[in-house]
């Protein structure tokens, strides 16, 4: 974990990161994240060097993970995150229209939902859309406030560093067994591998 949390993060260009009063704002092209710093995680910065320092041992898992959440929170304001959706059945399809997606899905009618602010959605064909948005984690706030939902109603499963904010976010995290050290730490829960259909082992466990 020490190793993660001693690496040195480069700012790129049009990006500033900042400390205010233990609140760690990144600012880029799509807009500003920001997240509480880490219990005893202090941040020193010469030029485009970032550099976060843990006061002692007992810190040494803080220290791993604030270092991946401000290289995420860099990645999402600068390249953003993405998910591609698929919908597969008969006379099944999306449009895009402006910020309406509407769904045909076996329904008697299509079904118009506003794209949530923050969030973009575009058409690859008539069955695939990607989903867009700078961090999972405010993404999914986002679409619990459009369906009325709560975070503690939601489980969210992963295994990559760009992970971790929604497993810290979201009511019960959950990490794949073979997801990364980081992602292992701050999960509430740790699932089969992904070879070993984890996440089917999530809803069989958790919902049904």
């Amino acid at each position: 974990m020490s190793r993660i949390g001693n690496r040195i993060i480069t700012v790129p260009n049009g990006v500033t990161v900042a400390n205010e009063d233990g609140i760690v704002k990144v600012t880029g092209p799509k807009g500003t994240l920001q997240q509480k710093m880490l219990n005893k995680i202090t941040m020193k910065q010469d030029a485009d060097k970032l550099v976060l320092e843990r006061s002692d041992e007992s810190a040494k898992a803080n220290h791993g993970t604030m270092n991946s959440l401000i290289t995420n929170m860099i990645t999402g304001v600068t390249e953003g995150y993405q998910k591609g959706l698929e919908i597969i059945g008969v006379g099944y399809n999306f449009k895009v229209q402006g910020s309406t997606l509407t769904i045909k899905a076996g329904y008697s009618h299509p079904v118009d939902m506003k794209v949530p602010e923050g969030l973009t959605v575009e058409a690859v064909s008539n069955t695939e859309i990607i989903v867009k948005g700078i961090d999972k984690a405010q993404s999914l706030a986002v679409l619990l406030k459009e369906i009325g939902m709560t975070k503690e109603e939601m489980i969210a499963v992963g295994d990559g560093f760009n992970d971790l904010s929604m497993i810290q976010y979201a009511g019960l995290g959950v990490a794949m067994a073979n997801a990364q050290e980081i992602v292992r730490q701050n999960a509430d829960y740790i699932t089969l591998s992904n070879e070993e259909d984890g996440v089917a082992a999530v809803v069989e466990k958790f919902i049904l």
